[in-house]
């Protein structure tokens, strides 16, 4: 595992549970993805069954040239995340999957609403917390 740091403990990365966690789960995701959308109910049960184990997102914007909101997605809730911590990005991730929008379905107004949910108003940071294509790049690499 090269990459087994950078993918653990990169702290641009969302992540949710304990920092030194014996398990650890990397989930590799994007929000228009059928696949992770059907997954995400799964992960979402063994997190409640397993507070001792971390889970780390790889958020990735694989169908944004299909659909753009698969990025505004991404880079919401990287934004989320750097802005309101952690328990604020589950919020926002659950509430993006609870819309059942996949598949080039999932809207600008959902991922407003799910920020919002968060707590998260978009111009309340700078920019520089936003992380656009570099940080989703990285993802993309380290996988």
């Amino acid at each position: 595992m090269a990459n087994q740091e950078a993918l653990l403990h990169d702290a641009d990365t969302p992540a949710y549970g304990p920092e030194k966690a014996k398990v650890a789960v990397i989930e590799f995701l994007d929000y228009q993805c059928l696949y992770c959308y059907n997954m995400a109910w799964e992960i979402e049960k063994v997190m409640k069954t397993n507070p001792e184990v971390r889970f780390v997102f790889k958020v990735l914007t694989i169908y944004a040239g299909k659909w753009p909101s698969s990025e505004q997605a991404a880079q919401r809730g990287l934004a989320v995340w750097k802005a309101k911590g952690e328990q604020a990005y589950m919020t926002y991730h659950n509430k993006l999957f609870n819309t059942m929008h996949m598949n080039g379905e999932l809207t600008t107004e959902d991922i407003d609403n799910a920020a919002m949910a968060a707590g998260f108003v978009a111009n309340s940071i700078p920019d520089t917390y936003i992380h656009k294509r570099t940080l989703i790049s990285a993802h993309l690499s380290r996988g």
